[in-house]
């Protein structure tokens, strides 16, 4: 499945994702779609006064797994998320989050979802703007 976050680009941020899942059909290690993995990019351009410290503009480059009660996509499901941001401000750190979400396919194939979470970008200043970051997103993609 591969999706972006409409809502995200009203935000100036555009999130995109490509999740992947154990077809059945006899595999060895058969999860169907109850345990996925994935990718996902964020590029994100924040709006400050000229005169603020703050980080303008930031990249996140993740990896990520999920677990739940899904069929084929479809469903409520956990998942764990890592990997690395990138900030004008502090250069490369690595992150670590959780979030949890409802994905539904319309058609058998094109999929939306909606996700809550947070996630911790280690090794910046105290007084960072990204060390904490809670997010609501909204998927619509296509699933193959």
């Amino acid at each position: 499945m591969v999706s972006i976050d409409p809502y995200g680009l009203a935000n100036q941020r555009l999130t995109a994702e490509a999740e992947f899942c154990d077809k059945p059909g006899g595999a060895e290690w058969e999860f169907g779609c109850s345990a996925t993995a994935g990718l996902a990019t964020t590029i994100e351009r924040h709006r400050r006064t000229a005169g603020s410290a703050a980080s303008r503009h930031h990249v996140d480059a993740e990896g990520f797994v999920r677990f739940g009660n899904r069929e084929r996509l479809r469903g409520w499901w956990l998942g764990l998320r890592t990997g690395l941001t990138f900030a004008d401000r502090y250069g490369l750190r690595p992150n670590v989050g959780v979030e949890t979400g409802m994905s539904w396919l319309i058609a058998r194939r094109l999929y939306v979802g909606t996700s809550v979470g947070a996630k911790k970008v280690f090794l910046l200043d105290d007084d960072a703007d990204l060390r904490y970051n809670p997010s609501l997103r909204i998927a619509a993609g296509y699933a193959f």
